[in-house]
């Protein structure tokens, strides 16, 4: 996902939300529930160290709210009357924030992300809003992380260009400094909840004076955790924390992804092989100074053809190999006389940082938007303080191409209701693109679609599913090169979409009869198998190594 900045912090009131004397009938979360979620909190916090709360400081019954001696039962009471009368399609975590004992309640109530920060108020037995909010807005991700065995805790969009520190106390939350980026991109430094400007000497100094680190960052430019790693904790706002109110009895850890639900899993994968925003890249300063200037209009890219896969809106109609152009002439020939897109307004372009090649030496990656569906996009290098236009591609409502973090490239998309293929690739270090395969499908029923539209003596009821592959980059149909180049294999179907299996025993085996039919007409026919193994081989041909292609995959859910 690709996330703009946002801060999520709403104003300093507290409101009392609700009394909390009644503990019987409550229809989504039970007394069992929130007493297994405790422990499961405490669970995830010891096996990722991720929060300064464990199981035995969530079993105190002295925790200092407010002076009040509070027994477990009583937040857990409060706690789940509170939960009674939510909707119950919500998910909900437990951190003890301030060390007393009590923990607080993180509660995404929509499941779609927000979550916002309530606190049990033993004074009143009541829960309230810390008017504190972190995770996945509409507008922006908001980070917030602990400073371990303290109740410190920052907030900010990833620690890029703000970040606030708040100390948790009696279940409130005490802004104590903050920074960000002002005009010009000219530093501020604050306290008093925005109220009063310091100088950064003083931030430091409170900084330090508080929670007994020393403040590394320097702005502008902030990237990165802030050389403040090994005191935070992970993300608590991350969705391998939280459980739903129906599954409240599962234990979750940040370790147990199998245990996250599918959906929240296959956020977490393709957040980390996605290509970066500008505040979460590191890019080095002289490639950083190339590409602004180049955004900005002065600095030009040489254009390489050769990483041109563009269909649409193709970029090697009005740019000519080996020439130099800024980002303005390249957005204006992309709605130049005679082009697909010649009568589109421009809106804006998004930046976004890869690494190709995984050394640690980041590429920009520029999607343009116009008054259309499409979406041209191109990835420009640095090479040796020069700037050069690698790849190029379009994306539209029936094609979408990917450009991953490492340099990976991936290409799907449909021809019609039962057609569909794509393209696969990558980008290596020193900025050069390399084709590696492409695939079509053809689900083409009986004497329909495919290469062959015929089958003699096969079962009408049944359906074939044309699967092909090859390694050479051509474009178009050509029944010549097709036969040349491609490799087919099958699936087979019922009416009813049922597998048939490939039974080579059986003397009736529909498989023969298409795999016969194919190669009868000259076709290459091979199996999955096969298929795999050749783009194993063709894969180590282009340099693409296991690193590059097995990047994130620590993170995919199983399907």
């Amino acid at each position: 996902m690709k996330k703009s900045i946002f801060i999520g912090i709403a104003g300093a009131a507290v409101m009392l939300l609700s009394a909390c004397g009644e503990t019987d009938g409550a229809e989504n979360v039970s007394e069992a529930q929130v007493s297994q979620e405790a422990s499961n909190d405490s669970s995830a916090e010891a096996a990722s160290e991720d929060t300064a709360s464990d199981e035995s400081s969530l079993e105190k019954s002295d925790s200092g709210n407010d002076g009040a001696s509070i027994s477990d039962e009583d937040w857990k009471e409060c706690y789940r009357a509170f939960l009674k009368e939510l909707d119950g399609g919500g998910q909900f975590s437990l951190f003890d924030l301030d060390n007393d004992g009590v923990p607080e309640l993180f509660l995404d109530a929509d499941s779609k992300g927000t979550k916002e920060i309530y606190a049990y108020d033993g004074s009143s037995n009541t829960v309230k809003t810390t008017d504190v909010y972190c995770g996945y807005h509409t507008s922006g991700s908001i980070m917030l992380r602990q400073i371990k065995d303290t109740n410190y805790f920052i907030t900010g969009p990833a620690f890029s260009e703000d970040t606030v520190l708040y100390k948790f106390e009696n279940g409130e939350a005490k802004q104590i400094i903050g920074c960000g980026m002002g005009a010009e991109e000219k530093p501020y430094y604050y306290s008093d909840s925005f109220e009063k400007e310091i100088t950064k000497e003083e931030f430091e100094k409170t900084f330090k004076d508080s929670t007994g680190i020393e403040w590394t960052a320097s702005l502008p430019g902030l990237k990165g955790d802030l050389g403040l790693t090994e005191y935070l904790s992970k993300d608590l706002s991350d969705d391998a924390f939280y459980t739903p109110f129906s599954e409240a009895d599962k234990e979750l850890t940040a370790e147990a992804v199998g245990e996250i639900p599918y959906y929240q899993q296959y956020e977490i994968y393709s957040n980390y092989v996605s290509a970066k925003e500008r505040w979460e890249a590191d890019v080095d300063e002289q490639s950083q100074k190339l590409y602004d200037s180049f955004l900005q209009g002065k600095e030009k890219a040489v254009f390489s053809a050769d990483g041109d896969i563009s269909q649409y809106i193709e970029f090697s109609e009005f740019l000519t190999d080996g020439k130099a152009y800024t980002i303005d002439e390249i957005i204006a020939g992309v709605t130049s006389p005679g082009q697909y897109g010649e009568r589109w307004n421009f809106n804006k372009y998004k930046e976004y940082y890869v690494d190709c090649g995984l050394d640690g030496k980041l590429e920009l990656d520029v999607c343009l938007e116009y008054d259309s569906e499409f979406t041209p996009e191109f990835v420009v290098t640095n090479i040796n303080g020069k700037l050069k236009i690698c790849f190029c591609c379009d994306s539209w409502s029936r094609s979408e191409t990917n450009v991953f973090y490492s340099g990976k490239i991936s290409s799907f998309g449909s021809s019609g209701a039962t057609s569909h293929g794509g393209r696969t690739g990558y980008i290596d270090a020193d900025g050069v693109y390399h084709f590696w395969y492409r695939t079509h499908e053809e689900y083409n029923g009986q004497n329909c679609g495919g290469v062959i539209e015929d089958f003699p003596g096969l079962d009408e009821n049944l359906q074939v599913i044309e699967e092909s592959i090859r390694f050479e980059n051509y474009e178009g149909y050509d029944k010549e090169l097709e036969k040349k180049y491609n490799y087919y294999y099958f699936y087979i179907v019922d009416k009813d979409d049922n597998d048939i299996e490939d039974d080579p025993a059986s003397a009736d085996n529909p498989y023969d009869i298409v795999r016969k039919a194919y190669k009868d007409a000259g076709y290459n026919v091979t199996t999955y198998e096969e298929a795999e193994k050749m783009k194993t081989d063709a894969r180590k041909k282009i340099g693409l190594t296991d690193e590059i292609y097995n990047y994130g995959d620590e993170y995919k859910p199983e399907e």
